[in-house]
């Protein structure tokens, strides 16, 4: 009953980030091509780092993020952190290097043996927050299909259980407005998306 119910003592949620990023949780970071998801999340991932707050958000205490990159090249994600890094001016740049990680392998989310390095990874560095850009790059089949998206979760979950780890999937919303060739691609998702202007109504 829901008398029953409301007597549980049920824990609170504890947070990495409050209101934001829970500990031991899955979170999507999602939105349009270029709406500087990537760009946000290593943003938070050094806050984290430094155990300050994100905006108006309070980080209990410092983390330590493992950054999943299938989505940049090297020279893009290194020109992300540049900038991001001049732009705060006190980053400690030395706890930043220590603390966080990228890595990126051609990683499959359903491949056994991907998850088993991720596991290494997992016990060797400790990571409180994992994030995957761009789920599109890792999970092989649709991301629009609810019974295959489930799967993700049946391949994270036991990290989260097993671990106390947080992950964050950043996620591309559907394209709008554009056509290739007289297809609609509003199914298609993933960052890079080369259309002429020709295509482009």
């Amino acid at each position: 009953s829901f008398t029953d119910f409301l007597k549980k003592d049920i824990p609170k949620i504890e947070y990495l980030v409050d209101g934001l990023i829970p500990k031991a949780g899955l979170v999507y970071c999602f939105g349009a091509p270029g709406c500087f998801k990537t760009n946000f999340m290593l943003y938070l991932a050094i806050k984290g780092c430094e155990g300050k707050d994100v905006f108006e958000f309070k980080v209990n205490k410092k983390f330590k993020t493992l950054w999943l990159d299938e989505e940049n090249r090297e020279t893009g994600m290194h020109d992300k952190i540049t900038k991001i890094i001049h732009g705060l001016n006190d980053v400690n740049t030395e706890d930043l290097q220590s603390n966080n990680l990228i890595i990126s392998s051609s990683f499959n989310i359903l491949d056994d043996g991907c998850l088993k390095m991720l596991d290494d990874i997992i016990i060797k560095h400790t990571p409180d927050m994992i994030v995957i850009d761009s789920i599109a790059k890792v999970f092989p089949l649709s991301e629009r299909d609810e019974k295959d998206v489930r799967k993700i979760y049946t391949a994270l979950s036991p990290f989260i259980r097993k671990y106390g780890v947080t992950f964050v999937l950043i996620h591309h919303a559907r394209k709008k407005g554009y056509q290739q060739g007289g297809r609609d691609m509003e199914d298609i998702s993933g960052s890079v998306l080369k259309a002429s202007v020709s295509d482009v109504e």
